[in-house]
């Protein structure tokens, strides 16, 4: 019984702990790399951000990318802590593009930032679960 308990403690961390942290920081920088793509697609083309169709990119940006990451790591056994990097890095990018636009460095450009990214945190995790569940249950 203690062995099938071992194995079943062993898979458990290898999902929630990760096996591939170059594959992990590879996945959150394309992270970040799917937010600045978001604003230059906003920039380039001119949209506006707080109403459509940029109010779309800044979704796919801060939702869609980071829970399709949340998913990636769960699935491919990334770890926990590089889903949670993947919900945080937005919130980071928008920052340094805040102080770059604007670079007074005050805290009320950060506090924006963690209020529109902050959202990208619960879909990075919930992504995770869902993708270490799968996972779990098809083993």
């Amino acid at each position: 019984m203690s062995g099938s308990s071992d194995s079943s403690t062993a898979r458990l961390r290898s999902v929630l702990l990760g096996t591939a942290p170059t594959r992990a920081a590879l996945t959150v920088a394309a992270v970040g790399i799917g937010i600045l793509v978001s604003y230059v697609v906003i920039a380039v083309f001119g949209l506006p951000s707080t109403e459509p169709p940029g109010t779309t990119v800044l979704l796919v940006g801060f939702w869609v990318i980071p829970a399709l990451a949340g998913v990636v790591c769960g699935w491919y056994r990334l770890g926990f802590l590089a889903s949670l990097g993947c919900g945080i890095v937005p919130i980071l990018v928008l920052y340094v593009l805040q102080l770059l636009v604007r670079p007074d460095g005050d805290l009320p450009a950060f506090v924006f930032a963690l209020m529109l990214g902050g959202q990208s945190v619960p879909f990075a995790v919930g992504g995770f679960v869902l993708g270490a569940t799968a996972v779990l249950l098809l083993e």
